[in-house]
């Protein structure tokens, strides 16, 4: 019987099918194809598949245009390149998706500069309107607004009445719905134009002014303001109209005629504007990578994902942008690796809560969100992080208006990154800004510097800018290994709880190294924060420039915002006693020494105030490696670390690390100079002199830089040629008899010391010439006859001093174990050590000398086996 059932034939051929479908998926991501494009090389009639540039009657050559190339059909494991040094309009647009493993790959190919993908037309003819005014002739853009105009290669700014640096006031408001301002007397009249006010530290809201009556201006918020509404006497001003052009290359685009008008003093050249809005959109795709490719000139968006996953964005440029640089929402395993980001009116790369696995690493961010009134604010960090899961590392943000790197994500690391020169037109926020509970957000490892707020136009006329900033009901968060320097605030945290802040480096700051406060009406709302093994360091001596401030607005509950504070350095070196400030109802404005504190909170009972003052903030050394690689520097002088150690020369930072030093105020005091002579060999088979050191090592706080051993008590000159650079192993005496050596070393300041421990009295012995000899042969052998001087011991042939160490050991020693010249036998040595459930070997290598050829060990070497084992003998 057949033990095995017959296919019918439905099923077989449903098998056979599904065979071939294998086969054929397998067989077409083998034989993935190339795709070549080029704007100089291709023409549309050909397919694509070879480099060869276009000539008449051949097909297989290169594309030329994006509008063809998004009519062809991809599959996994496709490459389309582009031809770098070329250029090209419009967007891509994809089709089809990858697979894991096989992705569809979009880079470059030849030499040259990155091909760009631009959404740019160039403007290139301009009627004069007068008044250094220039129209462009015809309709620039299909657009209805613009937001990013390019003048010789550089983000021109939008007009505005009054120009950058100035704004108009508001006097009144009603709702968020209009503003009265004194600045406005209805002509001109700016209906049609927008408005753009600062609601609050951290909001500049575009609306568009609906109509204005005298000094009212009329207006409905552009973009999302949060609800919030104008605040009474703080500044606003006007753009988006042809009557605000007054400086060199300011712009505005009419929606209506699609004009570009520019001001310019003469006719304006090498002028571009956008035409589209994205130049890379897609929605529910997978598996694509986008390598090695510059895109520039999208009015709103440069690469725009939904609902899509595996996306890798690879060594790209990104340049003048409208809004964001890169966008996603809704998305999965987005990888965004070593791309440059450069001139982007929001924020360079900003994700989504609903997104997951994001990974941003070693990206350079410069200028973003740096024009006001264009950009939207809600996606102003030059980094805006939300997805769970999410990797930020060794990124490089520089010049933004808002937050440096805005995260919100569980699980989330941002590490190694290097914030610098952020909230330019803005404040109340900071380089690393999180808001909110998260789970497990660690932020370590970063610098952050440079963030010192932007207060035009805000009723709270003070600049606030945090280097890290846990603003209200944050929670879960460690913040370790940081370092922050030249911000209004080092590390804040606001309204939250279970926080660790540890081993971070805070220096130079305006007003608190650290900050810890609760605005809440409850009691504790701010509370089990951990503070421990932190540097806030402040240079400024100004009282009102604290190392930390605590501060509670409605309860006296500031003991309960800690749940272990110690093992901090509170470091004024210039005004050591106004450490701390700490504000609640019942003590207001209250200025505390580290003493006072302690008494206070019960907290920080381990933590240390400077370890010395210095007289001028020149006197500090700080310094950061922002780098990978360890940082090798040179100290300008000799110094003390922030816990007292004297340190000088060379010495290494870490990577997205720092070190502070303090000028060290009494440089040449010696901790130890022996030299120490240890031990010493005083040959016997000739009348030679020399002795040979076995040990010789010399300590100071400043260094040593140079040896030198001497028969003379007299210090010598710092600058005789006899010094040594290095430890001397020999020295010559020039007769015989009981001699005092004296050893001298040199600091790195050229300071020559000497103490009772640096001098040796020895006794060079007397070698008695070989009897016998005479002439005729065969006399008999020669023999050596060494006697040794008072104070001295034969050991083997060698003449030994009987120093203070081994009188002592020997008095300590069983006589009847030690011998006379200082050795114990091998036998009597391994009873002791079968005494103390020891076992000792001829084998065991010994940190000094060993057993001797006649049996007999050293009572010097046995002390240090002695020590080795743990054992006093």
């Amino acid at each position: 019987m057949n033990r095995y059932p017959q296919k019918t034939n439905s099923s077989l051929l449903i098998y056979i099918i599904s065979i071939f479908f294998i086969f054929l998926v397998s067989t077409t991501e083998a034989y993935a194809a190339t795709y070549y494009i080029s704007s100089t090389d291709g023409d549309d009639t050909c397919t694509g598949l070879s480099q060869s540039p276009y000539t008449t009657g051949v097909t297989a050559c290169p594309i030329k245009t994006l509008t063809k190339l998004n009519t062809k059909t991809f599959s996994p494991g496709d490459s389309i390149l582009f031809k770098k040094g070329d250029t090209f309009y419009g967007s891509i647009t994809v089709s089809q998706s990858g697979t894991a493993g096989n992705p569809i790959t979009f880079s470059s190919y030849g030499s040259g500069e990155k091909p760009i993908i631009t959404g740019f037309t160039d403007v290139t003819s301009w009627t004069n309107l007068g008044n250094n005014i220039w129209e462009s002739t015809n309709a620039v853009s299909t657009l209805s607004y613009l937001n990013v105009v390019s003048v010789n290669n550089e983000n021109a700014t939008m007009g505005r009445t009054p120009n950058e640096g100035s704004v108009y006031t508001v006097d009144s408001h009603n709702a968020n719905s209009s503003i009265t301002s004194s600045n406005l007397t209805g002509t001109p009249n700016w209906t049609g134009a927008q408005v753009v006010i600062r609601k609050e530290l951290w909001i500049w809201q575009v609306a568009n002014i609906n109509s204005q009556s005298g000094g009212t201006i009329n207006y409905t918020d552009v973009y999302s303001g949060g609800g919030f509404s104008p605040r009474d006497t703080g500044g606003f001003f006007i753009q988006a109209d042809s009557k605000t052009l007054d400086v060199q290359n300011e712009w505005y685009y009419n929606p209506s005629t699609k004009k570009l008008q520019i001001y310019s003093t003469s006719q304006p050249i090498n002028v571009k504007v956008p035409n589209i809005n994205y130049i890379v959109n897609l929605y529910s795709k997978s598996n694509l990578n986008f390598e090695d490719i510059t895109f520039q000139g999208s009015n709103e968006i440069g690469m725009l994902f939904n609902a899509s996953s595996n996306i890798l964005i690879q060594d790209c440029n990104f340049i003048e942008i409208g809004f964001e640089a890169v966008s996603y929402y809704n998305t999965q395993n987005m990888e965004i690796n070593n791309n440059t980001f450069t001139n982007i009116n929001s924020g360079a790369i900003i994700g989504s809560a609903s997104s997951l696995n994001d990974k941003i690493i070693n990206n350079t961010i410069d200028n973003t969100y740096t024009k006001i009134g264009i950009g939207r604010l809600y996606a102003a960090a030059a980094i805006g992080v939300y997805a769970s899961n999410s990797y930020v590392r060794y990124n490089r943000v520089s010049n933004t208006g808002y937050h440096g790197i805005f995260v919100n994500s569980n699980e989330g690391q941002i590490r190694n990154n290097f914030v610098s020169n952020v909230l330019l037109n803005t404040s109340d926020g900071g380089g690393i800004y999180s808001y909110g509970p998260r789970t497990n957000l660690i932020i370590d490892g970063n610098i952050c510097m440079n963030a010192l707020g932007n207060s035009l136009g805000a009723v709270n006329q003070y600049d606030v800018a945090t280097g890290i900033y846990l603003d209200n009901t944050s929670a879960n968060v460690t913040i370790s290994n940081n370092t922050v320097t030249q911000t209004t605030r080092g590390i804040s945290v606001s309204g939250a709880n279970h926080i660790t802040i540890t081993n971070n480096l805070v220096y130079d700051v305006e007003v608190g190294g650290m900050k810890v406060y609760n605005f809440f009406n409850t009691a504790g709302s701010t509370n089990n924060i951990t503070l421990t093994n932190n540097q806030f360091v402040q240079k400024s001596s100004l009282e009102s420039a604290s190392v930390a401030a605590f501060q509670s607005v409605y309860s006296n509950d500031i003991e309960l915002f800690f749940l272990n504070n110690n093992n901090n350095i509170y470091a004024r070196p210039l005004n050591d006693n106004a450490t701390f400030t700490v504000y609640q109802p019942g003590l207001i404005g209250n200025y505390k020494s580290l003493s006072d504190w302690q008494t206070f909170s019960s907290q920080d009972t381990n933590s240390k105030k400077s370890p010395i003052s210095i007289t001028s903030e020149s006197d500090i050394f700080f310094d950061y490696n922002a780098t990978t690689s360890n940082k090798t520097v040179s100290l300008p002088w000799p110094v003390v670390d922030m816990d007292g150690n004297k340190v000088t020369g060379n010495v290494t930072i870490l990577p997205y690390r720092s070190v502070i030093y303090l000028k060290d105020p009494s440089p040449n005091t010696v901790d130890s100079l022996p030299p120490s002579i240890s031990s010493f060999t005083i040959p016997t088979t000739s009348t030679s002199l020399a002795i040979s050191i076995t040990t010789l090592s010399a300590t100071d706080s400043t260094g040593v830089t140079g040896y030198l051993l001497s028969e003379s008590s007299t210090t010598p000159s710092a600058s005789s040629g006899s010094w040594s650079s290095t430890p001397q192993t020999s020295y010559t005496f020039t007769t015989q008899g009981t001699k005092t050596l004296y050893a001298f070393a040199k600091d790195l300041a050229g300071n020559v010391s000497l103490s009772s421990s640096d001098t040796i009295t020895i006794t060079l012995p007397v070698v008695t010439p070989p009897a016998g000899g005479g002439g005729g042969g065969g006399g008999a052998s020669s023999t050596t006859t060494i006697t040794c001087p008072t104070g001295t011991t034969l050991v083997n042939t060698t003449c030994v001093t009987n120093t203070t160490t081994s009188a002592t050991l020997i008095d300590k020693a069983k006589q009847k174990d030690i011998k006379p010249d200082g050795s114990i036998n091998i036998i009597d040595f391994n009873i002791i050590m079968a005494n103390w459930n020891k076992t000792y070997t001829k084998d065991i290598s010994l940190t000094k000398g060993d057993i001797t050829g006649d049996g007999l060990i050293n009572i010097f070497d046995m002390n240090q086996l002695m020590v080795m084992w743990g054992v006093k003998y």
